[in-house]
């Protein structure tokens, strides 16, 4: 048995991949690979990375969504909610940021998601 040189988890002899992180052990040359500590992230600093990614495309959609919004209200029914000189301004305003918020949170992950199959597709 030997370990990966990525994430430290026991291996067969044989193996030409680490099947828990997916990193290639050996090169097409057979030749083993060593991990870079200095410039390898490490699990922590994945996890850390991957959260400030999703904040991120968590504020992008709810501000898209909210400026959509904006448009297909003055578009469709005449408000303009930037106004704010109205009752119905202002609740619409509200309304349309807790529909950007919970539509963005929702999407987020799912466009997260399909981004990092497709992307560790490309890798692999």
């Amino acid at each position: 048995m030997k370990k990966c040189p990525f994430c430290e988890q026991k291996l067969q002899d044989d193996a030409h991949h680490c099947h828990h992180c997916n990193s290639a052990i050996i090169d097409m040359d057979g030749n083993p690979i060593l991990a870079q500590s200095s410039s390898s992230l490490s699990l922590k600093q994945m996890v850390w990375f991957e959260k400030v990614i999703k904040v991120l495309v968590t504020i992008f959609f709810t501000v898209q969504f909210f400026i959509d919004g904006l448009i297909i209200l003055r578009l469709v029914f005449g408000i303009s909610p930037m106004n704010m000189n109205t009752s119905l301004t202002i609740t619409a305003n509200i309304i349309l940021l807790i529909v950007a918020v919970a539509g963005a949170m929702l999407i987020s992950p799912l466009i997260i998601n399909w981004v990092k199959q497709n992307f560790d597709r490309v890798i692999k």
